[in-house]
C-alpha cells in the first residue's frame, strides 16, 4: 500500500521519498548496475567472481559480472594491485527464450482448394504478451484445432514491452521485462503452430513491438542493425537480419512463421485485391470509419482493441456494370486482458476476440467477428469454454 500522510515518517525520512523507494521496489527497479573494487591480496586464491558478488551482498542468480579489470601502480618491487568487477542485473539483459525443450512441427503444407472454395484466414491482434488472456488463448486453441484455417495473421502488438515504454507506467504492479515478454510470446506462437500445424502464420509489427528497435536507435544507434556473424551464416550465406529483430528473438524461421519487416505504421498485408490488413495508427471510436475514408478500400486493423465493423457504399453512375461498391472497415478486437486496461486505462471500452475472413478466388470476401466474453468464445453455431 502507499505511504500516506503529510510530513515525515517516524524514521525521519520524507514520505515522498519512501513512496518513491516503495514504487521502485514494486516495479523491480531496485536492482541497478554497479561495481566492486577490492585488493586481490585480500581474497582467497580460489574465489570466483560469483563468490565475490555474494560476499558483497549481490546474488549471482540476479547479477552477472560483465567486466573484470586489474590495476597495478607504485614501486615495481612492491606494487599495489586493485581489482574491479563491473556487474549488471540479469533481468535487464535481453536474452532470447530457450527453445531447446521443444521440437517445432513441420513447415505448413498448402491445402489444395476445391473449385470456388474460399480460403479461411484467422485474424488476431494485440496480445500484449505476457498480458495475453490465458482463458481466451485456451479457447482459441480449441477453435484452431477444429477449424484449421488456411492462414493466420497477427496484426501486431504481440508483445507489450511496457518496461521500455516512453509512456508513464502504472503503479499497481511491476512492468514485465523484455525477456518475460519474449518468453510469453514464444509460448503463444508455439501453441498456435501445434494446434493447427498447416496454418500459415504471418506477423505484422505493432507500435509496442517496435519499442525494442526504437530503444536501441535512441540509446545505442551505433549498434543498431548488428547481425550475427556480421550478416554471414555458418554455411556462407548472407543474412543481415539484426540480432534483436523479432524474427531471431522469437525463432520465427524455426516456427515456420513469416513476418513483415516494416515500421508498424506502414506495414500491411494484402489478402487478395480488395482487403488490406494492418496494425493501424488511428485510434478513437471512429478509427475504422476514418481509416476507411483515408485509404479508400476495405481494411482490417488492430491497435484499438475494439471488435467492430462498418460498411460504406459508394455509387458510380458512370460504371453501368458495377454502379455500387460496398467497402468494409473493421477492427479485430484484442487477445489481451482488459480488466486493468494494461495499466493505461480504467474500465476501457475494449472487446476481446478476433475476425475470420473467407476469401474466394475472384477476391470476394466476408468477415465474421468471433467475440469472447469471460470464459466463453462464441463462434457461429459453437461455443468454446
Amino acid at each position: 500500500m502507499r505511504i500516506s500522510g503529510p510530513g515525515r515518517s517516524q524514521l525521519g525520512a520524507k514520505r515522498s521519498t519512501l513512496n518513491e523507494v516503495w514504487l521502485k521496489e514494486l516495479r523491480g527497479e531496485d536492482q541497478e548496475p554497479g561495481s566492486i573494487t577490492i585488493n586481490p591480496d585480500e581474497l582467497p586464491a580460489s574465489w570466483t567472481a560469483d563468490q565475490i558478488l555474494r560476499e558483497h551482498g549481490r546474488d549471482p542468480e540476479e547479477y552477472i559480472v560483465y567486466k573484470e579489470s586489474a590495476t597495478r601502480w607504485g614501486d615495481p618491487e612492491k606494487p599495489f594491485f586493485r581489482l574491479r568487477l563491473d556487474y549488471h542485473p540479469k533481468k535487464s539483459l535481453l536474452l532470447p527464450p530457450d527453445p531447446s525443450d521443444w521440437t517445432p512441427p513441420p513447415k505448413p503444407k498448402r491445402r489444395k482448394l476445391k473449385e470456388n472454395e474460399a480460403r479461411k484466414v484467422a485474424i488476431v491482434s494485440d496480445h500484449h504478451c505476457p498480458l495475453e488472456d490465458r482463458q481466451l488463448h485456451s479457447c482459441f486453441l480449441q477453435w484452431l484445432e477444429d477449424e484449421k484455417p488456411d492462414e493466420g495473421v497477427i496484426l501486431g502488438d504481440l508483445l507489450d514491452f511496457s518496461s521500455i515504454s516512453r509512456h508513464r507506467r502504472g503503479k499497481r504492479k511491476a512492468p514485465a521485462t523484455p525477456n518475460e515478454c519474449l518468453r510469453s510470446a514464444l509460448h503463444v506462437l508455439r501453441d498456435y503452430r501445434h494446434a493447427s500445424p498447416d496454418t500459415f502464420w504471418t506477423i505484422l509489427p505493432g507500435n509496442h513491438d517496435d519499442r525494442l528497435e526504437h530503444q536501441q536507435i535512441d540509446n545505442t544507434p551505433g549498434l543498431y542493425g548488428v547481425a550475427p556473424g556480421g550478416g554471414e551464416t555458418l554455411d556462407g550465406k548472407e543474412d543481415l537480419t539484426p540480432a534483436q529483430h523479432l524474427r531471431r528473438l522469437l525463432y520465427l524461421d524455426d516456427l515456420g512463421i513469416d513476418c513483415i519487416d516494416e515500421d508498424y505504421n506502414r506495414a500491411k498485408l494484402l489478402l487478395g485485391k480488395k482487403l488490406t490488413l494492418r496494425h493501424g495508427y488511428l485510434s478513437g471510436k471512429n478509427a475504422s470509419q476514418n481509416m476507411l475514408a483515408k485509404v479508400g478500400h476495405s481494411t482490417v486493423q488492430g491497435h484499438t482493441h475494439r471488435l467492430r465493423m462498418i460498411y460504406k457504399t459508394e455509387h458510380d453512375e458512370h460504371d453501368p456494370e458495377d454502379p455500387t461498391v460496398t467497402r468494409i472497415g473493421a477492427e479485430a478486437g484484442c487477445m489481451a486482458q482488459i480488466a486493468d486496461g494494461l495499466q493505461y486505462d480504467d474500465q476501457p471500452d475494449w472487446q476481446q476476440g478476433f475476425l475470420v475472413a473467407h476469401l474466394w478466388p475472384n477476391d470476394d470476401f466476408t468477415l465474421t467477428p468471433i467475440p469472447y466474453v469471460p470464459g466463453r468464445l462464441l463462434a457461429p453455431g459453437r461455443r468454446y469454454e
